[in-house]
């Protein structure tokens, strides 16, 4: 080639720094982004030693769940620049998703779960496919056709795991029966799953096609993000597929989104303290660079979260109501800021993440923008109006879709448990049993099933193989309240006196409370029998008494009069037999 003459061929840019494709630095960004299941899980085995699995769980789901809403609350609210883009947004939609979940929850409908539900599924998909598009803008990767490749592999994924989860689809089916949609047959349930599975198959052959494509061009691509998809999606299906325990795996993964989520909100609210000062004083306070402010972030999340279980400790009334409503209004609000206010292609974003301005777009404000945000909005309203009417409609939860799980998972253990709980209250003790015991046969150590069935027996009158049952599940869970409690009633008032074992009645009563508080007055009635079996009628009343104030408050009449005939006769020096 001559001198001078121009290189035909197109001058490609210069990869990015290795140190500026990760957002917090190397070893932060496997910490807290990338390799967070390898901590996670480990973590949790620890802390197992210690707590209970349902301990945990509630842990993560009050102050993780719902604690990690408040770093995007302070976002939408304490960034005036941001406030000033989407006022309306930021004061219509408290009201109106407060005013929705009282509504359904004064007329006892359950429509607004199962949005909170396919809404939380599509939000943890999202948060993954938000840090895969902050890692392609940091390798300069611009490619609108591999972002929506991007975004249909993680959905998918995602989708596919809760799918082919036996325990995680019976929960979102209980849900959506018992709010009024139509059963699902075996036969639709299995073609879905066919044509999910094969749907995932090809956006996964166009996306590796793609990939391989762009190499072969040498377009650069972010291997930090293939590893954040990997992983995130390995850890998915782990503890949706991989882990019999649900609620277990639900949890872990939490942990998981929550690190991400308070991380990625620390560094973005430093950098925009940096900045800018259209701050709120209370953002630029918190956010500066000072550790000791770090712990304070956490404990605000942690103080944020014990607004989820406000409601526990309020028995009954208009107050109960509006915390429940305001737990799940604070998730929607959650699931809708961020829908938004963290759009990677927005300018303000990129600054506050450090990323290039170049590609950035802003929000369209006009009527059309508008219109597609209505139209977004749509995809709550309209199923969640539909849900609510079918309920309305006299079409709710009844033993017919605890009928059809069996149908469809038929070697699913909580399944025929479910079946039997509902076919017990239906007045089917016998169908019941056998569901039961199906349930153990798949799952021996079954605990919440062996104490189910025990409590059918005990009220056949088959005490012994009752007490069998309750032992065994307290060998299998010790923390298993009801088996206490049970337990504890059958020692104390079982009409064969051979089985009675007074003094143990009263140390299984008393730990049943240690596990629930003494919030339950089931929990204390059982203790006031438990004492009065020992003779210790002064502490019997006492306890009875404390039952009846707070079945009173829940207004359980029912439970109120037996409580009180059986007072009468602790007053009189009678100890309760179950005859």
């Amino acid at each position: 080639m001559a001198s001078g003459t121009a290189d035909p061929t197109p001058a490609r840019a210069a990869p990015a720094a290795t140190s500026q494709r990760w957002i917090l630095g190397s070893w932060q960004d496997l910490v807290f982004f990338v390799a967070t299941p390898v901590f996670v899980v480990p973590l949790v085995a620890l802390v197992g030693r210690r707590f209970s699995l349902d301990e945990i769980s509630a842990f993560v789901v009050a102050f993780g769940a719902t604690g990690h809403h408040l770093p995007g609350m302070i976002r939408a609210y304490g960034d005036r620049a941001l406030f000033a883009r989407f006022r309306t947004r930021f004061i219509a939609a408290p009201i109106f998703f407060l005013a929705v979940c009282l509504l359904l929850h004064l007329n006892h409908l359950d429509s607004m779960t199962v949005i909170l539900t396919f809404w939380g599924l599509w939000h943890g998909a999202a948060q993954i496919y938000g840090f895969e598009r902050i890692y392609d803008t940091k390798a300069e990767i611009k490619s609108d056709l591999g972002a929506r490749l991007d975004l249909a592999l993680t959905v998918s994924w995602f989708w596919l795991a809760v799918v082919y989860s036996p325990g995680r689809m019976t929960g979102i089916l209980r849900e959506f029966y018992r709010a009024g949609g139509p059963l699902v047959s075996a036969g639709a349930y299995e073609g879905f799953v066919g044509f999910w599975t094969a749907l995932t198959g090809l956006i996964s052959a166009a996306f590796a096609a793609h990939f391989v494509v762009g190499w072969l061009r040498g377009d650069r691509r972010s291997g930090i993000k293939l590893a954040l998809i990997v992983s995130s999606i390995a850890f998915w299906w782990y503890a949706m597929v991989g882990i019999n325990n649900v609620v277990l795996g639900v949890a872990l993964f939490e942990i998981f989104h929550d690190i991400q989520y308070l991380a990625i909100v620390w560094f973005y609210n430093r950098k925009r303290v940096e900045q800018t000062a259209d701050l709120s004083a209370s953002v630029r306070f918190l956010f500066r660079p000072k550790v000791v402010l770090i712990f304070v972030y956490v404990g605000l999340v942690l103080a944020y979260g014990y607004f989820a279980i406000a409601p526990k400790y309020v028995d009954r009334g208009i107050l109960r109501d509006v915390l429940l409503s305001g737990v799940a209004a604070s998730a929607l609000l959650h699931f809708y800021y961020d829908g938004f206010i963290w759009k990677v292609r927005d300018l303000e974003t990129r600054k506050g993440l450090g990323l290039s301005s170049a590609g950035a777009a802003t929000e369209s404000r006009d009527l059309l923008g508008w219109a597609r945000h209505g139209a977004k909005f749509a995809l709550f309203v309209v199923p969640l109006a539909v849900l609510a009417t079918s309920q309305l409609g006299g079409h709710g939860a009844n033993v017919a879709p605890y009928q059809n799980f069996v149908s469809i998972f038929p070697e699913h253990a909580p399944a025929h448990f479910n079946l039997a709980v509902y076919t017990e209250k239906a007045g089917q003790p016998m169908a019941a049993i056998a569901h039961f015991e199906r349930a153990i046969e798949l799952v021996p150590d079954y605990a919440e099933a062996r104490t189910n069935l025990g409590a059918v027996l005990q009220e056949l009158g088959n005490d012994e193989l009752a007490l069998t049952h309750y032992r065994a599940a307290l060998e299998s869970n010790p923390d298993l309240g009801k088996a206490q409690n049970n337990l504890a009633w059958l020692l104390a008032a079982s009409a064969r006196e051979d089985l009675r074992d007074p003094g143990q009645a009263v140390v299984w009563a008393e730990r049943a409370i240690e596990v629930s508080g003494r919030r339950e007055p089931e929990r204390l009635d059982t203790l006031a029998v438990a004492y009065a079996a020992n003779a210790r009628f002064g502490d019997a009343i006492r306890i009875a008494e404390e039952a009846i104030r707070r079945a009173n408050r829940r207004g359980k009449k029912r439970l109120v009069a037996e409580v009180e005939a059986r007072l009468r006769g602790f007053r009189s020096g009678t100890p309760y037999v179950d005859h």
